[in-house]
């Protein structure tokens, strides 16, 4: 009989040999980031972005809002806005805390055009969402 090895380089997916091993999470919300909504407002009662759409005015200001979970005190998630591909804008490093959270932060939309909001958690592209301005 053939023993098994473990391979911790890989998060999932892991293969060893010819054995292969897929991780996966039994209960609550995976790791990372989810819930995008970008609207004209936020409502802290109810943690949600208000007036949510995909077309907005040049120099209108708006709300992202997205969700993480963590099970570490030590990941960062980061906003970026993409024109036609090119990096446009990107946010500071948002201090993820651990657990189940609601994050926001507002933006002063630029010219017309398709813009394409990036979150990433560790640096890894987590939600992606599209809007018009114009």
């Amino acid at each position: 009989m053939r023993a098994l090895t473990w391979c911790p380089r890989f998060s999932s997916g892991i293969a060893c040999g010819a054995a292969l091993f897929t991780l996966t999470a039994c209960s609550g919300p995976a790791v990372g980031v989810d819930n995008l909504a970008v609207g004209t407002g936020y409502d802290s009662a109810a943690k949600a972005a208000i007036g949510q759409a995909t077309d907005f005015s040049p120099g209108q200001t708006v709300y992202i809002v997205f969700s993480t979970h963590s099970t570490t005190a030590a990941a960062v998630a980061r906003i970026s806005l993409l024109r036609t591909g090119n990096l446009e804008d990107v946010s500071l490093p948002i201090a993820v805390t651990r657990g189940d959270h609601i994050y926001f932060k507002t933006v002063m939309l630029g010219p017309a055009g398709t813009v394409t909001i990036k979150v990433s958690y560790n640096g890894a592209t987590e939600q992606t969402m599209q809007i018009k301005v114009g």
